[in-house]
């Protein structure tokens, strides 16, 4: 539930490419996503 909300939130940021906040927070929410698999994965092993 929590990667599918935040890649929704990954798609509404490409529809503002033009802003940088947007950028930001785009980039924010990618690390977030990456290190929450990393954590998940981890913890089903």
């Amino acid at each position: 539930v929590v990667t599918k909300s935040l890649r929704e939130s990954i798609k509404v940021c490409d529809s503002f490419e033009k802003d940088e906040d947007a950028k930001e927070l785009k980039r924010c929410i990618q690390t977030v996503l990456a290190l929450y698999e990393q954590v998940t994965a981890n913890h089903y092993k």
